[in-house]
């Protein structure tokens, strides 16, 4: 069975910087449901699904569901997330936390060297 790491990232020479790639490419918004809660304990439950992977075992079923899990947040309007309450900046928190987890997931985990270029895509 393929890994989905590699199933699931586009790299494409045409975009600027040449380096950019698209790391969750396994649905489109009209392919993926909104999620039905709300967006601050959906932002929750990624940084849960998140930290529950280990980039180790490659535990395919998991990591497919986490990816799933992501492409949701297309749905979620940011106008929506109220920035005056603190479940805003949780939001905000978490979806960020979640994304360095994705990275760490997909590209592998950073290393002195490389550290510049893991935040720059």
């Amino acid at each position: 069975m393929s890994d989905p790491r590699e199933n699931f990232v586009l790299k494409q020479s045409q975009w600027k910087p040449t380096n950019r790639i698209i790391m969750n490419a396994r649905r489109a918004s009209f392919d993926v449901a909104p999620p039905t809660l709300s967006y601050d304990e959906y932002s929750e439950h990624l940084l849960r699904q998140a930290f529950a992977l280990d980039p180790d075992t490659r535990e395919r079923d998991q990591l497919v569901a986490f990816l799933d899990d992501t492409s949701a947040l297309k749905h979620i309007h940011l106008a929506s997330v109220d920035l005056g309450k603190p479940e805003g900046l949780c939001f905000f928190i978490n979806i960020y936390h979640t994304l360095l987890q994705h990275g760490r997931l997909i590209l592998g985990q950073p290393t002195s060297q490389n550290w510049a270029l893991f935040f720059g895509r």
